[in-house]
């Protein structure tokens, strides 16, 4: 069947179990959340420069390790999100990045 948005959870948080594969691990991830009624309301976030979202990154990791990001939505007043987009942030140079899973709270 079709898929539907991802509802929020009570505690607003969104967690990412996923890995990076390659000799560039440490690279930034830009992960950009898409939440709302709009089709432009979106937030984004890079690893390298998150603040206060961020929980706990892994700044560094070796090819193939897995690890958790927990971003915290609570600014946000949406009830669903819609789209979750992770990249690199230098495409040119940079592993690749596998989810496993994604999941709100």
């Amino acid at each position: 069947g079709a898929k539907e948005n991802i509802k929020v959870g009570e505690n607003k948080k969104l967690y990412i179990t996923y890995q990076i594969r390659g000799e560039l691990t440490n690279q930034p991830i830009i992960v950009t959340v898409f939440g709302g009624d709009s089709k432009t309301d979106a937030a984004a976030w890079d690893t390298k420069s998150g603040g206060d979202n961020w929980k706990d990154v892994q700044r560094s990791m070796t090819s193939g390790q897995w690890a958790v990001l927990e971003i915290d939505l609570s600014e946000f007043a949406w009830e669903y999100i819609s789209v979750v987009k992770l990249q690199a942030g230098d495409p040119t140079t940079a592993g690749e990045i596998y989810v496993k899973e994604i999941e709100v709270a």
